[in-house]
Order: structure tokens, then sequence, then C-alpha cells
């Protein structure tokens, strides 16, 4: 199931991580994970997100991905995408 909507979210917490990028040679990408006020944990992808800081309020659409393992167990990915770019 995947479920899309623009909406504003408030950061509690976040963190950063820099990766190397499968697509462009010795480029890195910026991976942010960040925790809402509202208790979801969410991520974002690529230099729009390395200028946020806890407390910012961030406009993107928010991408909920529900899938089933081969176990049989729920997982939930949340992701939040840049919505001039979506």
């Amino acid at each position: 199931m995947l479920k899309q909507e623009k909406e504003k979210v408030k950061i509690q917490e976040l963190g950063r991580t820099k990766k190397p990028s499968l697509y462009e040679p010795g480029r890195l990408y910026t991976i942010t994970s960040i925790l809402t006020t509202d208790g979801r944990q969410m991520v974002a992808y690529g230099s729009w997100s390395e200028n946020w800081k806890k407390g910012d309020e961030i406009m993107g659409v928010v991408e909920t991905k529900i899938e089933k393992t081969k176990k049989g167990n729920l997982i939930t990915d949340i992701t939040i995408k840049n919505p001039l770019i979506e």
C-alpha cells in the first residue's frame, strides 16, 4: 500500500549521514532521519534537507509505504519528499 500526502511536519529530533552515490560516482548524498512532534519517524534524501534543524516546520510530500515481509510482518516506511520535485 502506498499513500502520498502533502503536509507540514515539525521536527523534534534529527540525524544526518552522508553516503556515496551509486548513480554519480565520487559524489555524496545526504540522508536525514527525523522524528516529528507527533511521533512519526521519517527519512529525507538529498540536499534539500541539509539545512534543517530541530524545531523547524517542513512542508513536503509524505509517502507512507506498508509492505509485508516474507514472515508476514508489516513494515511501515515513511519518506518525506521535496514538494518542488514531486
